[in-house]
């Protein structure tokens, strides 16, 4: 079906040329509760239509794509996603789903990047592969991030955008051993770096107590 369109690409499109489209769910009701628009993604393992069969683990039961024209302008590139997939068995009631994120760059194709898991965990990275991934703090004068610099396999927490720069804590992915204003954590547990006033270096290693 073609609105706007009498060439359409997908089983429903609507087109609009030179305006935006905008898709409208009104509802008009004074009960405060369950009376709203509502897009219901619906997925069952039968071929026949209103035949319902368990769905399995893995299954994809719904998606949102975002795209984008590159720059040779003759193809439509997925730029990110929302996919919603099931996770583990369906009970005879409920049925367990993780929310994947994903985004793409100049140079790759849109991957996974976040996930919240059926437990409402939030797991990030989770397609895999040696990226360093955390949250950036847009601050007023100065920005902050905590995550995980991949290289070094140590979570910091730092000031500046780049993970792994002007750390402010690390811990050591090997060992635990934290240190503070350094990533080299020796062989202690607390490592603290530092300058003296006078300018000269200073620094303060905590070893092993019993």
């Amino acid at each position: 079906i073609g609105i706007g369109t009498n060439a359409p690409s997908s089983t429903v499109e609507i087109a609009g040329s030179n305006t935006g489209v905008v898709i409208e769910l009104s509802s008009w009701d004074a009960d405060t509760v369950g009376s709203t628009g509502f897009i219901r993604f619906q997925k069952s393992a039968s071929n026949t239509i209103q035949t319902f069969s368990a769905t399995g683990d893995g299954e994809w039961l719904g998606s949102l794509g975002f795209y984008g024209s590159d720059s040779s302008s003759t193809a439509s590139q997925q730029s990110a996603y929302i996919n919603v997939i099931q996770d583990g068995s369906a009970s005879s009631a409920q049925v367990a789903s993780y929310m994947a994120f994903g985004t793409g760059t100049s140079s790759a194709s849109a991957i996974e990047r976040m996930r919240i898991k059926s437990d409402g965990m939030i797991e990030l990275n989770s397609a895999g592969g040696a990226i360093d991934h955390g949250f950036i703090f847009d601050g007023n004068a100065v920005d902050y991030h905590i995550g995980l610099d991949d290289t070094a396999d140590d979570l910091v927490i730092g000031r500046g955008t780049a993970l792994g720069t002007t750390i402010a804590i690390s811990i050591d992915g090997t060992t635990g051993h934290i240190g503070l204003g350094a990533t080299d954590h020796d062989s202690v547990h607390v490592y603290v770096n530092g300058t003296a006033a006078s300018g000269s270096a200073a620094g303060l290693q905590i070893a092993d107590v019993l």
